[in-house]
Parts: structure tokens; sequence; C-alpha cells
């Protein structure tokens, strides 16, 4: 409904405000910052989004992120529009109203369009280093994949390995890359609880292997750390933040990142 896709872009915008306090947007404009008549034009694109994804229409989805691109900058698209639109989807599945096809196909699409924006963003430039994946058994990539995204954009270097990295794995990406920040994913209670365990191994793995003279720091985020803040208590790890955006100025402060 329209009351559930407000709420979501709200929430969204709401986050965003919260880190312009520490992350200079000032050449940015929010949807805040509009008129009445842009803002109403900007909740309604994302209730459109939804209908369409509704529909397996990729075709009006695509055109309706083609009209988002002239109107706003590119982290309002993603947290402002096609994360939103993701949870309204993901809600009315959980609550039996669509078919787990609907949910995957819209998943599908939003990978797809915020992949192909991270792709656009020249993530192998820059620095700090920052190696991003899911956790093992973490299969929903788009949130990890929208902070690679914002990072990518405000300077940093990026490796994103996508979704459920075996622990072994990362061990040998992190060898080879050698990265300044490891940022892991977990958005569901049981993956954030194998995450736990697992960043103790890591974190004394790291302390045997130094990469270029250092440790490097190990982050954690996820919509399951959000929900059940519990699982945050006693981690081996930096926790970054309840959304992408705290995330971003966080992990600008602890690398020194310049935005």
């Amino acid at each position: 409904s329209i009351s559930r896709a407000v709420a979501h872009v709200e929430r969204a915008l709401d986050a965003a405000e919260a880190a312009e306090r520490q992350v200079d947007t000032s050449s940015k404009l929010t949807p805040r910052d509009m008129p009445d008549d842009v803002a109403h034009r900007y909740i309604a694109l994302t209730e459109r989004l939804v209908q369409a994804l509704l529909r397996y229409d990729a075709e009006t989805a695509g055109q309706i992120i083609e009209e988002a691109s002239a109107l706003l900058p590119v982290e309002q698209i993603c947290l402002g529009i096609l994360q939103p639109a993701l949870a309204d989807i993901g809600e009315r599945w959980s609550r039996g109203e669509i078919p787990v096809s609907v949910e995957h196909f819209a998943s599908g699409f939003v990978l797809r369009r915020v992949g192909a924006l991270f792709n656009a963003s020249r993530p192998e430039t820059g620095n700090p280093t920052v190696l991003t994946a899911c956790a093992e058994g973490e299969l929903h990539e788009v949130g990890l994949l929208i902070m690679s995204l914002l990072l990518s954009q405000h300077g940093f270097r990026v490796v994103h390995l996508g979704a459920n990295v075996p622990t072994a794995d990362l061990q040998q990406a992190i060898a080879g890359i050698k990265p300044d920040a490891i940022l892991l994913a977990a958005s569901t209670e049981s993956v954030a609880r194998h995450l736990a365990g697992e960043v103790e191994h890591l974190r004394a793995w790291l302390a045997t292997f130094p990469l270029n003279g250092k440790t490097p720091l190990l982050c954690v985020g996820g919509r399951a750390f959000v929900s059940e803040p519990a699982l945050r208590e006693g981690l081996a790890a930096h926790y970054l933040g309840d959304d992408a955006m705290m995330a971003l100025t966080e992990l600008c402060r602890l690398t020194n990142g310049q935005i």
C-alpha cells in the first residue's frame, strides 16, 4: 500500500538526515529539502516500482528507475526507492500475500540495478581498501551491495565478494587482497549467531597473520543486528550502525577515510 511505501521511504530519509551531521552531503538534494509536490512524486515512484515488481514487469520498473535518476542522487535512489520497495515486497511475502517467485524476481531486479551502479562507480580505484562479504549462509546480498556502492562513491577501493562466503575462502581472499577493513553482513539471527563465532576465529587468525604490517579492521552489519541488538554484545568486531549511512560514517571515522 502507499502507507507502507511512505513509512519505508521516511525511515530511509531519517537515516540519511541523521548521518548528514557527520557525512558531507551538502552537494546533494534530499527529498525533505524538496518542494512538497516533488517529495510526493518521490514517494509515488516507490509505490509504482512496487506495483511493477508485483506484476513481474521489469520494463516498467526500469523506466521508473530512469525517472528517479533524473530527480535524485544515487544514494537516495538506492536507500529511498530500491531498498524500501524491496522491503515492502519482503513484508508482503512474509504475510503470505504474494508467492516467493515475486520476492525472488524483485530481489533479482534490485540486485542487477545496484550491481550496475556499483560497477559504474569504479570500485577498483580509491583508498583505503574495504573487503565486503556476506557471512557464510547469508544469501541476501542487496543491502551489502548498496553499502559497497556507497563506499565506492565516497572514495574507498571496494572488493565485493557477494553472498554466502565460507570462512576458509574469506581467509584466502584476505591474504591476497590485504584490505584495510573487512565488512561482513548477516540479515538473519541464525547467520548472525554463526558469524559471531566466525569473527572470533577470524580475529585470532588475523592476529597471527598481519597484513602490510597492520591488522585490518573487522566490522559487521546487517538487519539481524538491528532487529536483535543483543547479538551485538560481546562481538569481537566493530558494529557499524543501524543503516548504510551510519555505517559509512563510522567506517570513515575508523579508517580516517576521506569523504
